[in-house]
């Protein structure tokens, strides 16, 4: 079988957390649940009338200590969820299966509203899963199935939406595996510690004591404990250790991946009740499914953070403004006081020792003429702060970067006395927890899978040679931000092959700021036949309709279209800010609407 399914199973399990687990939560906290209560819980419903033990979870899952599910079993009986049978043994109480069902019922409503796809592509999902489902069950091996036994005791029936079903099968499928795991290396009579740590080293995750003992410090066990594992796993050859650190063996490379090849293939046998073709359809239907449910927990994301890129704006521009009775200045006595030169000095500044162009300008900033970056460039270079290198690329000269240097310093001496006189207002140690949470943003930023590509991301964020103030390093944060939501946007609108003044123009139509080409011709300085040549394209499409006297709106389709372009530029942009938990974004909303107000106080 050329799919993996076990990955697409995976990726909608994860896909589908997002979309009930807030819903289910409140019910959990108002059950009073915490803890394991909710998973012992439910092991003792699956089980019921037959009482659970901790050695019955520890087989279940064999990598936590025995204590760990004692004190698991202890505390939820201690909340009332589950009651004593005797000999360590415990069954379930109406307050614990009022809780678990409380929990499933309110992730079933929330997943029945869900559509990832259309309904009868839904439908046919949930079929083909059904088909694997049922061939799992009847399948010879491997032998008990404790985890999808597990499963399918909250199964919802036939009757379910069929998101709801599908869900449940992911769920089944997902439990399965861990059925076909544990088959495939328990009969190497090896403890689930041991085996877990040879995994590790296996992986290369883990391959020293103190690296092992940390990383799975959730588990509960012990270092000594570890270390008695990895003396077991050597003394039947599966990895050596040299000079403290542990590396896997031939024997226990060739193990360790025999183990995995029965694994597949007790866990890819039931696949097989599928067609080729059914499978290669029930692979397209899952991987759209799982997409579009990433893709809904992004937009989720972006709404729940959709204030805070208005609220970084408002910070930065508070910024300039306290710096400006310094910078304005500076700028004068620099010669370069005409509109657009410091900004083009700036980001050749930034780009230094690499050649800068106006190109470059032109792809950052592309709803302008290039032909204006181009003067900017010639005057900079007129008055030696530039240097051509030919092919229209320049560098920075030594005049240029003394001045910006000079520019710099006064402006960052600027935000370091502005630090100061807000300090009453906004302590010290709140301006290190913002900075703190915007550079974890920014990392965050860097690592993302979306956009695909961070040009001016990586391009125009800028370090500067010379040490500056939490204030400071919170304005480069803003920048570095201002840049990824460049990077956001114009990956959202560049695929649909509008040229920048096209999409410049059908953005202001939508938000109403302009309305015929001769109001945008006279906004950008360009000739009204230009913008003329858009509206035709704009109408070709069916995205601009005109009310008459000359003047355009969007169409119903061309607002559906630019709201699509937005919503897919805070999906890009919100996504890394996940980084922050609910509290940590509440934390920051809060930070950078403290800090403009603190700043719009400082006397200018």
């Amino acid at each position: 079988m050329t799919t993996d399914f076990h990955t697409l199973v995976q990726q909608g399990n994860q896909a589908l957390a997002p979309h009930y687990g807030p819903a289910a939560a409140p019910v959990l906290e108002a059950a009073g649940m915490q803890g394991a209560d909710w998973y012992v819980s439910n092991v003792a419903r699956s089980r019921y009338p037959e009482p659970v033990t901790a050695a019955y979870l520890h087989s279940f899952f064999p990598y936590f200590t025995l204590a760990n599910r004692e004190k698991g079993l202890a505390e939820a009986a201690g909340r009332g969820f589950l009651e004593t049978a005797g000999d360590g043994a415990y069954r379930l109480t109406a307050s614990g299966r009022a809780g678990v069902e409380g929990f499933f019922e309110a992730a079933r409503q929330a997943i029945a509203r869900l559509d990832p796809l259309p309904p009868a592509e839904l439908e046919r999902l949930a079929g083909l899963l059904q088909r694997v489902r049922a061939a799992v069950e009847s399948a010879p091996e491997p032998a008990g199935k404790r985890h999808l036994h597990y499963s399918r005791s909250v199964d919802p029936g036939l009757d379910a939406p069929a998101a709801v079903r599908i869900d449940q099968y992911l769920t089944d499928l997902g439990l399965y595996r861990d059925d076909s795991h544990l088959a495939a290396w328990q009969p190497h009579g090896i403890s689930g510690q041991a085996w877990e740590a040879f995994t590790f080293v296996w992986r290369d995750e883990a391959n020293t004591l103190a690296a092992l003992a940390e990383q799975l410090s959730f588990r509960e066990h012990t270092a000594d404990s570890y270390a008695a594992a990895l003396q077991e796993l050597a003394a039947r050859g599966w990895v050596e250790e040299v000079d403290g650190r542990y590396q896997i063996t031939e024997a226990g490379r060739l193990l360790r991946e025999a183990v995995e090849e029965t694994t597949r293939h007790y866990y890819d046998a039931p696949w097989q009740a599928l067609s080729t073709a059914e499978q290669a359809e029930l692979a397209d239907l899952l991987a759209r499914f799982n997409n579009r449910l990433q893709e809904m927990t992004a937009d989720q994301v972006a709404a729940a953070r959709i204030d805070l890129w208005p609220l970084a704006n408002q910070l930065s521009q508070s910024i300039g403004a306290v710096t400006r009775q310094t910078v304005v200045p500076a700028i004068e006595a620099a010669g370069i006081a005409q509109p657009g030169l410091p900004f083009c000095l700036l980001y050749a500044y930034f780009l230094a020792p690499e050649p800068f162009s106006p190109a470059m300008m032109a792809r950052r900033f592309p709803y302008g003429r290039i032909e204006r970056w181009n003067g900017y460039v010639e005057t900079l270079a007129e008055k030696g702060l530039l240097a051509s290198t030919g092919n229209g690329a320049y560098t920075l000269t030594e005049n240029g970067r003394a001045i910006e240097d000079g520019l710099n310093r006064s402006f960052y001496r600027r935000l370091a006395e502005v630090e100061e006189v807000v300090a009453s207002s906004f302590p010290a140690a709140d301006l290190e927890r913002l900075a703190a949470l915007l550079k974890r943003v920014i990392e965050a930023c860097f690592q993302a899978q979306e956009p695909p590509g961070t040009w001016c991301l990586q391009r125009f964020t800028y370090q500067p040679p010379l040490e500056v103030s939490t204030l400071g390093t919170i304005d480069m944060s803003l920048d570095s931000l201002n840049a990824f939501r460049d990077d956001a946007h114009l990956a959202a609108w560049q695929p649909y092959g509008l040229a920048a003044h096209a999409w410049e123009f059908f953005t202001l139509l939508w938000q109403g700021e302009v309305k015929s080409a001769a109001e945008m011709a006279e906004r950008r300085d360009q000739e009204e036949a230009l913008y003329a040549r858009v509206l035709d394209e704009l109408a070709q499409q069916g995205w601009i309709e005109s009310p008459g006297n000359g003047t355009y709106q969007l169409s119903r389709a061309g607002r559906q279209f630019r709201e699509q372009a937005e919503s897919l530029t805070n999906r890009y942009f919100y996504g890394p800010w996940a980084t922050l938990d609910g509290d940590e974004t509440a934390e920051l909303r809060a930070l950078l609407t403290r800090l403009a107000t603190s700043l719009k106080e400082v006397s200018i």
